[in-house]
């Protein structure tokens, strides 16, 4: 089982659009997620944290975000590791280890 931790910070927007799926990416297989926000209206701000708990055996995620995100980090129980985020793409290679 792999728990992903997702610090996100990004202004409010609408704006989505669907994703374009590789073939060498699959929906990764969701066990549980926890999801805590916080809305700062004043400033226009929505600050959040997700923690996903992925199938054991879920090597490869590719997760779709507004791509207004801010992602400060992504942890796997408490250490951060590499991803990329890209037009609201997040993706992220699991260790064999986590």
């Amino acid at each position: 089982m792999n728990r992903l931790l997702l610090l996100v910070v990004f202004a409010l927007s609408a704006a989505s659009r669907p994703a374009a799926a590789a073939a060498d990416w699959q929906l990764p297989a969701v066990e549980r997620q926890e999801i805590a926000v916080t809305l700062m209206p004043a400033a226009h701000l929505l600050t959040g944290q997700s923690t996903i708990t992925f199938a054991a055996g879920t090597r490869r995620v590719k997760l779709r975000l507004s791509p207004t995100a801010i992602i400060e980090s992504v942890r796997i129980s408490g250490t951060g590791i590499p991803f990329t985020f890209v037009d609201g793409d997040l993706a992220v290679d699991l260790p064999k280890t986590a």
